[in-house]
């Protein structure tokens, strides 16, 4: 998002034409703080070389870079070497002949510039060689191994909260990071590496993200709830939840990769509108939303220059126009034309509108973004500093004692007196694909060092429309039932059981946790019952909201149909319930040692696939004529 002007130094370097083992092409006694490009004379004797840098860079931030690069008349580069501080040792790095992507140079290449970008430090005594001889394979791989060795010393060193590796993005091309960051590679502090645990961004000073916890006000909060994942709520991610997801991590959708193009604002407002899509109809949807749709059909941006692409106007074009499903226009990280999308979309999802951090709706704080993931779900938000959009799909306060997990069998413990004690993580769902960050499948925390570092953020509203499905399908159901339903985050339908508590039950998977506060912690309850005490009969039909148990002394008599909406009928030693001529649809039937149930006069018991019929041992059960029947 931002440009630097570019110094420009003419040298021409004769090269010869003797068939020199190695051959200088750049001794440079001066320092370079900034961006410098060399052009470079006679490159058709570069061509089929290798292409080597040696030098010295001092570091005098805890953030920036150091990139030589091999360039052609097309702005296509070739990476001689790259550093970043965690890459140096006491804020010094010496590298010697290193050639990252210049061990051997293709032929197609005909290089015309060395680029030096540069960035908060300062480089001394570089030299750059022109070789016959290139790396082999397991030179090149030892190079890796070795950077990234490196990079964890240092991390280890710092107490870092965060394990480096190779990834999809580290090992990508040089050209290819350039375009997945719309023509720019930011500062990216070793993200790219990044493995697994929380990630934390420095502004260059001493102590990262000292600031992350704070308002703008300069106040710690501690009124929310310590942690908030939209991947668990409900118990999504837990296979003994009734709101288990096998198909998404939770309320949220696969993890996808943008791949080399500039498209992040793109996936960033479509992972959010896929996951809102789940929680406002309150099922599991998991729509496969098409990104090639708004990459060929929203001209204001291309893959070459992904920064055009704006979340906010995003947001304004499925708003207005909607966005197909993947496999109406499946994406291929090109430019491709809109008239490719196929000619009958299944789908056509949209949106509400948006509500912009910064505003006085929405202002930038810490507080005010909990409260809009807690109240609205998950947010598309990006990290300023990356020059990258992503969604925020929840958070987590730093305590100590907490057992950060840098991989899958690695942690840290947070030991009392840690500076990030206190301070806000943001989980981030990324769109590097899920062997990215792969001990959390392509999903992130990241530590802030302000909360300015958040930006490009949208609230995204609802309802949220499709020619496939309308309020009416909405599910209102109480799944644990505690008499508290849950309905997704929009209103509460009309088609709600009337005696439904207008509070929506916080976590449905826990009958003793009902409504969620504006803070995300949910209250203790008891369970909501109606308790039969005395004898009496139900001629009417009726809908039960809640737990129905018959106390010890009571019988109840059912003559109409009662809708039980999956609760259960507890009938406790003493109680009794005659069905005779009526129905109970759909409940959990307890008939508890020593209680009576008899079934007549053709009554019926409708059970559906996840209700139970459980007759204690001790109980009496007599079918005199009627049915239970599956439905």
């Amino acid at each position: 998002m931002r440009t630097k002007n570019i110094l420009l130094i003419l040298f021409l370097f004769g090269i010869g034409f003797l068939p020199l083992q190695a051959q200088n092409l750049v001794t440079l006694n001066a320092s370079i703080v900034s961006d410098t490009v060399f052009a470079v004379s006679q490159k058709s004797d570069v061509i089929s070389k290798a292409m080597y840098a040696s030098g010295q860079v001092a570091f005098s931030s805890k953030s920036g870079y150091v990139r030589i690069s091999l360039t052609d008349d097309s702005s296509y580069d070739l990476l001689v070497y790259e550093s970043f501080p965690l890459l140096a040792t006491k804020g010094v790095d010496i590298f010697d002949h290193i050639a990252l992507e210049t061990g051997s140079i293709p032929s197609f290449f005909s290089a015309t510039k060395i680029r030096i970008e540069i960035k908060n430090a300062e480089l001394k005594k570089l030299s750059i060689d022109a070789s016959s001889q290139g790396m082999t394979k397991e030179q090149q791989q030892k190079a890796k191994t070795d950077k990234i060795a490196v990079i964890n010393k240092n991390l280890r060193e710092q107490n870092a909260l965060w394990e480096a590796g190779e990834t999809p993005i580290s090992q990508m091309a040089y050209q290819e990071k350039k375009g997945l960051f719309g023509g720019k590679v930011p500062d990216l502090q070793g993200f790219d590496y990044y493995t697994g645990g929380i990630f934390e961004l420095s502004d260059g000073t001493e102590e990262p993200a000292l600031k992350s916890a704070q308002n703008t006000n300069g106040t710690l909060s501690d009124a929310y709830a310590p942690s908030f994942d939209w991947r668990n709520r409900h118990g999504a991610n837990n296979p003994s939840s009734p709101y288990y997801n096998s198909g998404g991590h939770g309320w949220i959708t696969s993890v996808k990769n943008q791949a080399s193009c500039g498209s992040c604002a793109i996936f960033s407002v479509l992972g959010t509108t896929e996951a809102l899509a789940n929680l406002y109809y309150n099922r599991f949807l998991n729509k496969d939303l098409s990104e090639q749709n708004i990459v060929s059909c929203y001209t204001y941006g291309n893959c070459a220059a992904g920064r055009n692409w704006n979340p906010g106007l995003t947001i304004d074009y499925i708003t207005t126009n909607g966005v197909c499903e993947e496999s109406c226009f499946p994406y291929t990280a090109t430019d491709l034309p809109c008239s490719d999308k196929c000619p009958s979309p299944m789908e056509n999802m949209k949106v509400s509108g948006r509500i912009n951090c910064g505003t006085v709706a929405f202002p930038k704080t810490v507080d005010a973004i909990k409260k809009n993931i807690i109240q609205y779900g998950p947010i598309s938000g990006g990290v300023l500093d990356f020059s990258h959009a992503m969604p925020i799909i929840g958070y987590k306060k730093i305590q100590a004692g907490d057992t950060i997990y840098t991989t899958m069998s690695n942690y840290v413990i947070i030991p009392n007196g840690d500076s990030r004690i206190g301070q806000t993580a943001w989980l981030f769902k990324n769109s590097w694909g899920s062997s990215w960050g792969k001990s959390q499948n392509g999903f992130a925390y990241i530590l802030l060092p302000d909360i300015s570092q958040i930006d490009w953020t949208h609230v995204i509203l609802s309802p949220i429309t499709s020619p496939n499905y309308t309020d009416a399908d909405i599910v209102c159901e109480d799944r644990d039932s505690d008499g508290y339903y849950f309905w997704g985050v929009g209103p509460k339908p009309a088609h709600c059981p009337p005696c439904a508590p207008d509070k929506p039950d916080g976590d449905d998977s826990n009958p003793n946790l009902g409504p969620m506060n504006e803070y995300g912690y949910c209250e203790a309850i008891t369970p909501l019952s109606e308790n039969i005490t005395t004898s009496q009969t139900w001629n009417t039909n009726r809908t039960v909201c809640r737990n129905l148990v018959i106390q010890s002394g009571a019988t109840l008599t059912i003559t109409a149909t009662v809708f039980m909406q999956a609760h259960k009928v507890t009938i406790q030693d003493g109680g009794k319930i005659i069905l005779s001529g009526g129905t109970i649809d759909n409940g959990n039937i307890i008939a508890q040692s020593g209680s009576e149930l008899t079934i007549t006069n053709n009554g019926k018991i409708l059970l559906g696939s996840s209700d139970n019929l459980n007759i204690q041992l001790g109980a009496i059960f007599e079918i005199a004529y009627g049915k239970i029947l599956l439905k």
